[in-house]
């Protein structure tokens, strides 16, 4: 491998074995670069505003079956969370499902 062979790579490889700060250094440069490096990518491509107008355009859109199923989502899960807020209403339709 080309690395092995590099005067730069054996430095690093020193450096990080004597000293643990430069470790711990080198670690965080290699996670938090290409990390801030994918978030400057990710925010110049997909620009919240825009997301925000193509979600509306695409809600707009939507076919009256796709209404239909979101609004049966809503309601779904609006039992879901008012079962949680009141256990004890939801345990008999549980029980009747297990029958």
């Amino acid at each position: 491998m080309v690395l092995r062979s590099s005067r730069a790579w054996h430095r690093l490889v020193r450096a990080t074995r004597e000293s643990t700060p430069t470790l711990v250094l080198f670690v965080g440069a290699c996670l938090s670069v290409p990390y801030f490096l994918a978030k400057a990518v990710q925010n110049s491509t997909n620009n919240p505003v825009q997301d925000g107008e193509l979600e509306k355009k695409l809600r707009a859109g939507a076919g009256l079956d796709s209404q239909m199923l979101a609004r049966a989502q809503k309601q779904r899960l609006q039992v879901l969370f008012d079962e949680l807020q009141s256990p004890g209403q939801g345990e008999d339709r549980y029980k009747a499902a297990l029958e």
